[in-house]
């Protein structure tokens, strides 16, 4: 029987032919081929990495941000008592009048100075600061030798932020010389130099005060040891 027309055999000395045309082909090919195969190899594992860190930073999210701790309360409560070493306690007096006050009236008799004054002092009562000094100012030179309406419109002044004009004031109180407002008016001055930065002028209220029995005088005491240590 013969064998089908379209199959070959191939014989020992082909076949090693054959062999070893695959072998050189192989082993011919440029090194430029063999380096641009571990190259791409190279970037293809460096692209997996970034692609793997990129997933690994999103899944544990933005780290969060690192706060400072805050100062404990005993430093900043230290801190604003230094920078408030010299500034003295400003509180609003009772209202009181003089004994002349109650005695006292208008230049043409229509009125008394105690209704003249009221309107002013409800002002003052009612810590509306800006409306009792305007109204005590044409008091002032109405009533030149009351004592009333520049002492509670230096104080006035005072709590609106202007210590210069207080001074200004309340030295023409102390210049009237009532044994009623004397103390307080000495204590108000020493509080609005030492506001307008006059530490020696604060100083010169302050001594009487502490060295006698009023009651300004622990506060007056105090002042002096503050000023004494900032020396």
């Amino acid at each position: 029987m013969k064998e089908p027309a379209d199959e070959h055999s191939v014989d020992a000395p082909e076949s090693d032919r054959l062999v070893a045309q695959i072998a050189k082909s192989a082993t011919d090919r440029p090194a430029w081929f063999s380096v641009t195969r571990y190259v791409s190899r190279f970037l293809a594992v460096a692209a997996a990495l970034t692609i793997i860190a990129a997933l690994w930073v999103s899944w544990r999210g933005t780290p969060p941000a690192v706060r400072r701790p805050a100062p404990p309360a005993n430093q900043t409560t230290v801190a604003h008592a230094e920078s408030a070493a010299f500034e003295l306690p400003l509180r609003k007096p009772d209202v009181r009048l003089s004994a002349a006050a109650l005695t006292r009236r208008a230049p043409s008799g229509a009125s008394s100075f105690a209704d003249d004054l009221a309107r002013a002092l409800d002002a003052f009562r009612a810590s509306d600061y800006s409306r009792a000094a305007q109204m005590l100012e044409p008091l002032e030179r109405q009533y030149p030798k009351a004592i009333e309406p520049p002492f509670y419109r230096g104080i006035s002044l005072l709590f609106l932020n202007d210590p210069n004009a207080a001074v200004d004031e309340l030295q023409t109180a102390a210049r009237l010389a009532d044994d009623t407002f004397s103390m307080d008016v000495d204590w108000y001055l020493a509080v609005a130099e030492l506001r307008a930065g006059r530490l020696a002028a604060a100083r010169v209220y302050l001594e009487p005060l502490c060295r006698t029995t009023n009651a300004h005088t622990t506060d007056a005491c105090d002042a002096l040891k503050k000023l004494d240590g900032a020396r």
